[in-house]
C-alpha cells in the first residue's frame, strides 16, 4: 500500500535505486518493510523521495480492494516539467499542458482525462520512499513551505476558504469528532447528518439566506453529492466534487 506524501525531486541519476517499502500483496492485508528496486525515470518523468505522507480516505479503500485499478499517492507534494534535483514537489494530476492552462475553464487533464491512474502514477503495490511520476503530475512549491503540511495540498484543504475570507464555512460529516478538527481548519459551522430531523440541503439553506455560494463534495457518495448541488445558491451557486 502506497501511502501519500511530500517528496523532493531526484530524478538526474539514470539507474535503478533499491530502498524499502511497505507492501501490502492482497487487498486487507498487513503492510511488510522490505527493500525493493525503483526504476529510473524515462523521457518527461521524475523520481521523487517521499518525506512526508498523509493518509486519504481513497488510501484505505485501495488497500481494501474497493477499486478496479490500484493506485496511491495522490496526497504528496510535487514540482512540474522543469524541475531540478532538490526542487520540493507535490505530486498531482495536472501538469503545464493546454487544459492546464486554461485551468479557470476546466479541471480536466488533457493527457490524463477522467482516468488518470493508467500512467506512472498506477501503483505497483509497493509504498516506496522513492517513486516515479510522470512530469505532469508533480507542482512544485516553496523551497520554504513546511513539508509535514504540504501532504494535504493536493488532496483539499478547508483552510483555503478562511484565508480568502469566506465569512461562513460549513463543515457537513456524521462523525461528531470532525466538528473539532474542521474547527481547527477553519469552518464556523459544522452540521452532523445524523442529528438533524431535514436534508442537510435544507439546513443550510436556512443557515445562508437561500444557498451557499460554493460547495465541496469530498466523499464521492452520489447521495451527499447530491445534497451538495442543493445546498447551493439558486442562480450562481457552484458545486465542486472533490
Amino acid at each position: 500500500m502506497a501511502t501519500n506524501g511530500i517528496s523532493h525531486v531526484n530524478g538526474t541519476l539514470a539507474k535503478v535505486i533499491t530502498c524499502r517499502a511497505a507492501v501490502a500483496y492482497d487487498p486487507g492485508q498487513p503492510l511488510v518493510v522490505e527493500q525493493v528496486q525503483v526504476d529510473p525515470p524515462q523521457k518527461m518523468e521524475v523520481r521523487i523521495k517521499i518525506l512526508f505522507t498523509s493518509i486519504c480516505h481513497t488510501d484505505l479503500s485501495a488497500w481494501k480492494g474497493e477499486f478496479t485499478v490500484e493506485f496511491l499517492g495522490h496526497e504528496a507534494s510535487g514540482g512540474g516539467e522543469r524541475v531540478t534535483e532538490g526542487d520540493h514537489v507535490v505530486p498531482i494530476f495536472n501538469g503545464e499542458f493546454v487544459y492546464c492552462k486554461s485551468s479557470k475553464k476546466t479541471n480536466l487533464c488533457g493527457k490524463f482525462r477522467v482516468n488518470p491512474f493508467e500512467s506512472v502514477m498506477a501503483s505497483d503495490g509497493k509504498c516506496s520512499e522513492y517513486t516515479v511520476v510522470d512530469s505532469a503530475c508533480l507542482v512544485k512549491i516553496y523551497s520554504n513551505a513546511p513539508l509535514d503540511k504540504m501532504t494535504l495540498l493536493s488532496c483539499g484543504v478547508v483552510e483555503g476558504a478562511r484565508t480568502r475570507g469566506a465569512s461562513k464555512i460549513i463543515g457537513v460529516d456524521i462523525n461528531p469528532e470532525k466538528r473539532i478538527k474542521g474547527q481547527a481548519i477553519g469552518i464556523t459551522d459544522f452540521i452532523n447528518a445524523k442529528e438533524i430531523d431535514v436534508p442537510v440541503h435544507e439546513r443550510i439553506r436556512e443557515m445562508t439566506e437561500g444557498g451557499v455560494h460554493y460547495s465541496f463534495e469530498c466523499a464521492g457518495n452520489l447521495d451527499v453529492l447530491r445534497e451538495a448541488f442543493l445546498s447551493t445558491h439558486d442562480g450562481w451557486g457552484m458545486a465542486i466534487v472533490l
